[in-house]
């Protein structure tokens, strides 16, 4: 009878991955709202996750099987003094469901087998360690360990009477349309607030073609320059409340109370910076693939190179986890050309490589040919990728000025981000309007007297 009763678990669970094989896949973050005793429950929930994991890792040590049917735990006491032998106390486990400490110990497993295929490949691999908290708590089945009420907005918990209150159940409502699925899920406890990350798995839509492509070039003090000549600037720089509480870290003792307090509130502003940057990365992101529908092609530039020369400045823009987001992105939607393409020091047109310094924002060559450094570097970019495109897109055209202008506006609609078009040269800065607002060209080159249909300076101002 057992034997039967795995081969139908075996069967269900292959026609399972078959069916979601062929579904998209995508994970949406939902805020939990509670109350008081919510909190209180919320919190025990995760300091008991944390002495399971830590009793389990005991266990491994000292050659026993992983337990996740836990009744009552040996938590260890700090002592008063470091002479003190360390004394364990036995506490009851109230809160943790059988599911969610089964999902516990299969976390630590496949980190075991992940630490066993890196030793066999060579790598010097160290042991799990304990942890001081725990962060995340996995949620294995939809309807049995979570369950989630669509009419009331409300998650309903293993082994818990009450219900929590959804924000953004509207994101997984919207896709009703599209035969939802719901997986496992993640309970996150970040600072204060606690989120579910809810996996799902929806029919592929068809998407339009693209029609229009844009490329971009990434840089430090402009984050993105498109092919247009539209310079987009966005940064997270650092609060005051990170600095202060960079401070307070610095000076409390290690090991204490306070540190604990002050290192849970600098993560806190961390936490504050980076939802800015995602929030910037997602918009623009969405604005370009799904609103405009455009081809974008970019260069795999080398972020770490640029942090040694740059430092935080580069951090604070988010440029690398922007590239990655974009590498993610299906051929259809991205090309990615190659790093050591000399996009900045190539002439498009004599062909020559010339170097300048990173001072330098125009670029000049021996041929006449001058322009914004970076504008002709985004359309070196955008000639090389698309060299090798899929089929399927067929012939793809540049986005025509009613276009940028529209995209221009939308850009500058997000907050922390500004975006403005230069001419050909990068002699003035032009906002969504089309009015000139200042000058970006150093003095010698405004001098010059220059052809904008033919994009070369005279020769008494190449002489100079």
């Amino acid at each position: 009878m057992q034997e039967n009763e795995l081969t139908t678990r075996q069967k269900t669970r292959l026609e399972t991955k078959a069916r979601r094989k062929a579904k998209l896949c995508r994970v949406i973050q939902l805020q939990l709202m509670y109350s008081k005793n919510q909190s209180h429950y919320l919190n025990n929930l995760f300091l008991e996750a944390k002495w399971i994991y830590n009793d389990n890792l005991n266990r491994l040590k000292n050659k026993q099987p992983l337990e996740y049917k836990y009744k009552t735990v040996n938590v260890r006491l700090r002592p008063p003094t470091k002479t003190e032998p360390i004394i364990y106390e036995e506490r009851e486990i109230k809160y943790l469901s059988s599911h969610m400490q089964q999902a516990i110990k299969e976390k630590i497993e496949i980190s075991l087998k992940g630490l066993k295929t890196h030793k066999n490949k060579g790598v010097k691999v160290g042991s799990l360690k304990y942890k001081k908290e725990q962060r995340c708590i996995r949620l294995k089945e939809h309807n049995n360990t979570y369950t989630i009420d669509f009419n009331k907005n409300k998650l309903r918990l293993q082994c818990y009477k009450g219900a929590f209150k959804l924000r953004g159940l509207n994101q997984l409502k919207e896709l009703m349309d599209q035969d939802l699925e719901i997986a496992s899920a993640d309970l996150i406890k970040e600072g204060d607030k606690f989120y579910l990350n809810v996996c799902t798995y929806t029919n592929k839509k068809q998407k339009e073609v693209h029609k229009e492509y844009v490329s971009i070039d990434f840089g430090c003090s402009t984050q993105l320059t498109l092919d247009s000549d539209v310079k987009i600037e966005y940064k997270a720089e650092p609060s005051e409340r990170r600095k202060k509480c960079c401070k307070k870290v610095s000076r409390t003792k290690k090991g204490s109370k306070n540190r604990w307090k002050a290192r849970k509130n600098l993560r806190k502003a961390y936490k504050k910076e980076n939802n800015q940057k995602k929030d910037v990365q997602n918009k623009v992101l969405s604005l370009f693939l799904k609103k405009f529908n455009l081809f974008i092609i970019i260069q795999n530039e080398n972020i770490k190179g640029w942090m040694n020369q740059h430092g935080k400045s580069i951090q604070q823009t988010g440029i690398g986890s922007l590239i990655k987001l974009l590498k993610n992105e299906p051929n259809t939607n991205v090309k990615v050309v190659d790093r050591f393409f000399p996009s900045t020091k190539l002439c498009p047109k004599c062909g020559t490589k010339n170097k300048i310094p990173l001072s330098q924002r125009i670029y000049i060559c021996e041929c006449g040919f001058v322009d914004d450094r970076d504008g002709k570097s985004a359309r070196c970019i955008a000639t090389e990728g698309l060299k090798n495109i899929p089929l399927e897109l067929g012939k793809l055209e540049s986005m025509n000025e009613v276009r940028i202008i529209l995209l221009m506006e939308k850009l500058n609609q997000i907050p922390r981000v500004k975006a403005y078009k230069t001419n050909r040269c990068g002699l003035h800065r032009i906002n969504a309007c089309g009015v000139e607002t200042s000058t970006l060209v150093d003095t010698c080159v405004e001098e010059a007297s220059f052809d904008v249909e033919t994009g070369s300076l005279s020769s008494d101002a190449m002489g100079s």
